[in-house]
């Protein structure tokens, strides 16, 4: 068969193509670069070293700009330069960053120069407990129901093996969820109220500070007039020991609301950006849920973790002042003890209360997130494990101390460590606000290399940790008020000594790397952690 011949005028035109791409091309490198390009080469040449970019600065004709468009910081050990690339964070590249380290509030951008120049500092995981949060979180619960179990009328023995209710009522009730939920309902929409000072809480870090309302004295004022009220109503029937009577309800109540509080939380604070997160957060599930994702979670101006401070106070004071008016209204008299209980447990949440910016100083505040850890210690621990002692003095009434000079010694006592909390609190967070004030004068501070100084008299020359023992010495008044015939009213001053005693040792872990030889001479002149002569 004959074959086909290609046509001349293809073959005419195919080299023809091939002549003018080439021309196109040549002519498009010898064109001059648009500003579209000269950015872009620009900006890739930017992340690589110094002499490169004065290689660019030559050939432009012009110092590099650099975009302010969110940048991803790479970070390298022991350089204070660091490498900035025009690429948006990736989830990955957020997480590798806060296991290693952070960006402070001390940024300095010099715009004139081509070079940005971001102070770091070194970051351990503060309060990180990776697996060993899922440890954590089962004794919490374990606490709970032990103690809820084991101190009844019958007995009141940890112990022994309690009886356990084999009934799901007993664990769970609508009822006890509803008035659960309108507690703290009605404790956020109190902090509504437009009243109180507004203050500026520490530094992310970005540098940003968030204001806050600091109206809890209001918000209390407003819940008691309310809760009097309803039980002045004949039209209201009001169990005064409700929630003693319900305390398995209201236990298996919190443990719920607080895991379900965290995984929202942990969801929420999914797509948070790195200067609003955890200092504890590693990334890790377990972690970021029992320590939280983010430091501050707000919903609108609210900030979570501010109404679950004043809300835990407000349960506390209001389940002990249930227990004084029932034993009133039974008996017509106020047993001593109890009555000094109560006193001495109202005095230490007013103060909080009062104070509420002093909190904004705390490690609780600074460094955890809002997580499990959290959210169950403020609606479960502190409204009914707190207010243990007098809810043993209810059910065991002749085992208290009955001494008035002892009942005046414990008072005395739980004055003190009062004193001790309110003093170093107030010194601590008026040094960090303003180290210049006129009233701390008289105090001498360590410098360190970042710029911070170290308090090394008054109350935090006695201890490191001043705040930390006039919470146990307060607990342990508290306690050696119910007597020494059992030991479940030792539970709490038992729990804060192991709780304190972990965390000074992991702060003084990551003071010692933050501050270096400053730290090692601060030691030298407190010597002793936050108990005296002891540890």
């Amino acid at each position: 068969m004959p074959t086909k011949k290609s046509s001349p005028k293809k073959a005419r035109k195919s080299p023809g193509k091939s002549k003018s791409r080439s021309r196109s091309r040549s002519a498009s490198r010898s064109r001059k670069p648009t500003s579209r390009s000269r950015s872009r080469s620009a900006s890739r040449r930017s992340v690589k070293t110094v002499t490169l970019e004065e290689r660019s600065v030559k050939k432009l004709g012009r110092p590099l700009k650099v975009n302010p468009s969110p940048t991803r910081v790479t970070v390298v050990k022991d350089v204070k330069t660091v490498q900035e690339e025009k690429v948006g964070p990736t989830r990955a590249s957020q997480r590798i960053i806060e296991k290693t380290y952070q960006v402070t509030k001390n940024t300095v951008a010099e715009k004139g120069d081509d070079t940005k120049r971001v102070k770091v500092v070194e970051t351990t995981n503060e309060g990180g407990l990776g697996y060993a949060g899922m440890i954590m979180v089962i004794i919490m619960l374990f606490i709970t129901y032990l103690l809820a179990f084991s101190c009844t009328k019958e007995s009141c023995h940890v112990f022994k093996i309690p009886k356990i209710p084999r009934d799901w009522k007993a664990y769970l009730n609508l009822e006890v969820a509803a008035c659960f939920l309108a507690f703290y309902a009605l404790i956020t929409v109190l902090a509504l109220i437009p009243v109180g000072s507004l203050v500026q809480g520490p530094p992310l870090r970005d540098g940003r500070r968030l204001t806050y309302r600091c109206n809890a004295w209001v918000t209390l004022l407003a819940f008691a007039a309310l809760f009097g009220y309803v039980m002045t109503q004949t039209r209201f029937p009001f169990n005064m020991l409700y929630v003693h009577t319900h305390l398995l309800q209201f236990a298996t109540t919190s443990a719920i609301f607080s895991i379900l509080l965290s995984l929202a939380l942990f969801v929420m604070g999914r797509h948070a950006p790195m200067s609003e997160r955890s200092p504890a957060s590693d990334g890790t599930f377990w972690n970021d849920f029992c320590m939280g994702r983010v430091l501050h979670p707000r919903i609108g101006d609210l900030d979570v973790k501010h109404i679950l401070f004043r809300s835990a106070f407000m349960a506390w004071i209001t389940i002990d002042w249930l227990y004084l008016l029932h034993g009133f209204k039974k008996h017509h008299t106020v047993e001593p003890t109890m009555a000094l209980v109560v006193l001495c447990h109202t005095l230490y949440p007013l103060f909080c209360l009062k104070n509420e910016a002093t909190w904004f100083s705390s490690n609780d505040f600074m460094k955890e997130g809002a997580g499990f850890m959290f959210c169950w210690a403020s609606a479960s621990f502190t409204p009914f494990i707190c207010s243990l002692q007098t809810r043993f003095l209810h059910l065991y009434p002749k085992e208290g101390v009955s001494n008035p000079y002892i009942l005046a010694a414990l008072f005395v006592f739980n004055a003190f460590g009062l004193v001790f909390f309110i003093g170093s609190n107030w010194q601590k967070a008026e040094f960090r606000r303003n180290p210049y004030n006129p009233e701390l004068a008289h105090l001498s501070s360590i410098p360190t290399a970042t710029g911070r100084r170290l308090l090394c008299s008054g109350w935090w020359g006695i201890v490191r940790r001043p705040n930390y023992l006039g919470d146990l010495v307060m607990a342990l008044a508290w306690s050696l008020a119910c007597g020494v015939s059992y030991f479940v009213p030792y539970l709490y001053p038992l729990y804060l000594v192991i709780l304190l005693t972990g965390r000074v040792i992991s702060d003084e872990k990551s003071c010692q790397q933050r501050y270096g030889d400053a730290w090692n001479k601060y030691t030298e002149v407190v010597r002793y952690r936050f108990i005296p002569y002891v540890f």
